[in-house]
């Protein structure tokens, strides 16, 4: 099923209690971002939302989607292998 969007797509959840609330995890979405949206997709649902490219200790470049201090979601953008690329708002994750 997380084939849908790339490669892959986890979730990186706070200690924070109410942080659980803002993180449920569906069969289609995660902390209310539905699988397969693009990221213009996610920015217009949740305006405020922080996007940055990153790159994990092997170099797998991804992006990091803040939604609030205790809620971010990591996905990758299938071909965007380059953590200095810039974020290509229109491309499936």
């Amino acid at each position: 099923m997380l084939h849908k969007i790339g490669i892959m797509s986890a979730l990186i959840l706070g200690l924070a209690m109410p942080a659980a609330a803002e993180c449920l995890i569906e069969k289609d979405s995660i902390a209310g971002i539905k699988l397969g949206q693009n990221l213009k997709q996610v920015k217009h649902k949740f305006p405020k939302a922080k996007m940055e490219r990153e790159s994990d200790p092997e170099g797998v470049a991804y992006v990091a989607i803040t939604l609030s201090k205790d809620v971010m979601v990591i996905t990758h953008q299938d071909g965007d292998d380059d953590p200095d690329a810039p974020i290509k708002l229109h491309k499936k994750n």
